[in-house]
């Protein structure tokens, strides 16, 4: 493991000097936190922040920097001292403790405060003990001309822990006292701050941590690349292969952190240990994924499960539908409440396909192939499901039949390959628009690899692969893939479709143009120019075009030739016809 990820999930582990080099993201914003805090009145009560972002995204790197930089200015440190929390503050529970730990830290950091938790705790048996601390405190501080910053990682936490009348005290305190200042971080949009009868509604200066653009992404992976020793790998992709660096970005959702721990996968890929690294990091991202599953409401985890499951953005209405929420007497409006709430906290992101209502998925798609690795049902294709959408965002298409022309390679040779990235690659790829040719290859060696590896039981799965079967149409392939949310898979297969001439093929292609991606433009030059429909699916699908666009004689006469082919929805639809339209109740 390289050294860049040792503490990858702990950065205050790191020298003050590695954190400090390895800080390249981020600048605009740590930047801007000094220029303020270097400009604020030392007799006045001072600005107070809330760096907002979802875990992975940098926060306790950003207040951990902060504090170094602090620390190194000859001015600034004479006057601000920096106290960082840990992340878990178990034993602060109300306010009264809180001065109690500051008290703690601040005789750890300077001499001038020795004794300070000992005076305050003479007094502990008192009635206004809480405020008897925090005078000893504050007129410590104004003795020794300072102010305490106090860094407190996940404070709503701590917010969760005090009594309401507490949150009032403490925002009087940091209304009136120019000697203490708080920069929290928060993984979580805080009902504290948001809600308009709450103590803190607008009290903090909110900076949001958004994900990492094209520029920050570069500067990143130029920093891995060091410690890595990658560096001439990362820079032939940055100039050459933009794509790839674009499909990190989607796949990790612009998190850091998750670009850390993809990195070493990202550059190095020549064999089958790459699979085996991938599988490993995706049982290490257990407990992150896992918490932040766990941080979230009952009703918020099954939106979740949900849109992990669609893959593709789906509407409230199609989560309201597909949690089941319906069942607990939820309405759609209140979904979209949840949706915003999740968007706000950027787990999730929506989307206003053109044509459409707007549609929600899972921001960080590694998320939700971890999601469908650990939770997806394990029938028909869900057992390679997660691997399949990470090939879709990994490399594109053109890429496909190269990876597996590699693995052949790698299978046919004597070299070291694994048995599982053979077993569960191979699947997966075959899932996917490869040439015919190239997929029946894979197969057949795919089989004799697992057998010679003394790998019967998965040779035998891969058999049903190899043995002959009849040759499956694009269109049904396609309509496989809508059905199992793999929207870029389906429309290859559509595409595949109309170009070897299969009957019907515009008509679906038209239909998924118009359902699925939402334009409506490409979707009726496909209507108006496609063979009269022979399926019952096809003569449904051209009736309801027709029917959107007023044509209801149309319409209704593809409704005809559906229902006569046993189509039970366009007998559905004529009905609404003869009843809407035409008035005939009989």
């Amino acid at each position: 493991m390289s050294t860049s990820k040792i503490f990858v999930y702990n950065p205050a582990e790191k020298s003050k000097e590695q954190l400090v080099s390895e800080f390249v993201i981020r600048q605009a914003v740590f930047e801007k936190m000094m220029k303020e805090l270097k400009s604020a009145g030392k007799t006045t009560p001072p600005q107070h922040f809330l760096v907002a972002g979802q875990r992975g995204m940098g926060k306790t790197t950003l207040l951990l920097r902060i504090k170094y930089a602090i620390e190194d200015d000859s001015v600034l440190s004479k006057f601000l001292i920096p106290i960082r929390f840990s992340e878990e503050q178990y034993h602060i529970a109300s306010l009264e403790r809180l001065w109690e730990e500051t008290a703690r830290l601040l005789e750890d950091k300077n001499p001038a405060y020795a004794h300070l938790y000992d005076e305050m705790i003479a007094h502990e048996s008192e009635k206004d003990y809480e405020s008897i601390g925090f005078d000893l405190l504050e007129k410590k501080l104004k003795a020794n001309k300072q102010r305490a910053l106090l860094m407190i990682d996940n404070i709503g936490d701590l917010f969760d822990k005090f009594a309401e009348i507490e949150h009032h005290r403490l925002r009087k305190i940091l209304m009136t006292s120019a000697q203490i200042q708080i920069i929290g971080g928060s993984a979580k949009v805080l009902e504290h701050t948001f809600i308009y009868d709450q103590p803190f509604f607008e009290f903090f200066h909110e900076i949001k941590l958004q994900p990492l653009d094209e520029k920050a992404t570069h500067a990143l992976l130029r920093a891995l690349a060091k410690g890595y020793g990658g560096v001439e790998r990362i820079e032939d992709l940055i100039q050459n292969n933009p794509g790839r660096i674009d499909a990190l970005r989607k796949l990790t959702g612009g998190v850091p952190r998750t670009m850390v721990l993809l990195f070493e996968i990202f550059i190095d890929e020549a064999d089958g240990n790459a699979f085996e690294d991938l599988q490993l990091l995706l049982d290490n991202v257990n407990s992150l994924y896992k918490h932040r599953m766990e941080e979230l409401k009952p009703q918020q985890q099954q939106i979740v499960d949900a849109l992990a499951r669609a893959y593709t953005p789906i509407t409230a209405s199609e989560v309201l539908q597909q949690s089941k929420l319906y069942r607990s007497a939820m309405q759609t409006n209140q979904i979209s409440s949840q949706l915003k709430q999740l968007t706000d906290n950027q787990l999730v992101e929506a989307t206003e396909p053109k044509g459409r209502t707007k549609a929600y998925s899972i921001r960080e798609r590694f998320f939700n192939i971890w999601y469908l690795m650990r939770h997806g049902r394990k029938q028909n294709k869900e057992e390679v499901r997660w691997l399949i959408h990470f090939f879709e965002v990994w490399y594109n298409a053109k890429e496909w039949n190269d990876l597996a022309k590699r693995q052949i390679d790698c299978m046919r040779g004597q070299r070291k390959y694994s048995a599982k990235a053979a077993y569960y690659k191979a699947q997966a790829l075959h899932s996917l628009p490869l040439d015919e040719d190239t997929k029946v290859e894979l197969m057949q060696e795919t089989q004799k690899f697992l057998l010679i590896t003394n790998n019967r039981e998965l040779a035998d799965v891969i058999k049903k692969y190899v043995e002959p079967t009849a040759s499956i149409p694009f269109i049904n392939k396609g309509l496989e893939a809508i059905k199992a949310n793999s929207n870029e898979l389906a429309l290859q297969y559509l595409l595949e479709a109309v170009n070897n001439g299969e009957k019907d093929a515009e008509i679906v292609l038209a239909a998924f143009y118009e359902e699925v991606v939402g334009d409506a433009k490409e979707a009726e030059q496909l209507y108006l120019n496609a063979p009269e429909p022979a399926s019952p699916f096809a003569n449904y699908a051209l009736a309801n075009w027709h029917k959107r666009k007023g044509e209801y004689e149309i319409a209704e006469s593809y409704y005809l030739r559906a229902a006569d082919k046993g189509h039970g929805d366009a007998i559905n639809n004529l009905g609404i016809i003869s009843v809407d339209i035409k008035k005939d109740y009989d």
